[in-house]
């Protein structure tokens, strides 16, 4: 992605890509939303306040490693 974010999507996976509002790679508003099966986002920038990035699910396992998240949704 061009914030050097690497987005995986696993198997028979789908997301959306509700928001992205790029201005920097530091400055950035990004919203995915999982709604079946796994991702992982290794972020290699990170936001400055007030910016996001945010995972939406209906119900999900997460798991944060610095700036390597991985989530579950089934």
């Amino acid at each position: 992605m061009s914030d050097d974010t690497l987005l995986t999507v696993g198997p028979n996976s789908k997301i959306q890509i509700e928001k992205f509002e790029f201005h920097t790679k530091d400055k950035r508003n990004v919203v995915y939303n999982l709604i079946d099966g796994r991702i992982r986002c290794y972020v290699l920038n990170k936001v400055q306040k007030p910016y996001t990035i945010k995972i939406r699910s209906k119900n999900a396992s997460l798991g944060v490693r610095g700036t390597e998240i991985l989530a579950n949704y089934v």
